[in-house]
């Protein structure tokens, strides 16, 4: 049986348990950074927003040609 400084005897239950926590943590991590990486899904989700400020551009230098031309 291993001791933990901190909490004295560690049993084998309890590594496992940590481990499995541990392990857990990681897939968690590893899906959260996949999510954050994946440049197409990104590009996806920022359409609507890229459209609006298309529109808003495209109005706007449209007001600016007719407002030069009066």
């Amino acid at each position: 049986m291993a001791t933990d400084e901190t909490r004295g005897p560690v049993g084998e239950a309890e590594f496992e348990r940590d481990i499995e926590e541990t392990r857990e943590r990681l897939g968690q991590t590893l899906e959260q950074l996949g999510e954050k990486f994946d440049v197409k899904k990104q590009a996806r989700s920022h359409v609507p927003q890229l459209a609006v400020a298309a529109a808003v551009a495209a109005t706007l230098t449209a007001l600016v040609i007719w407002r030069r031309r009066r």
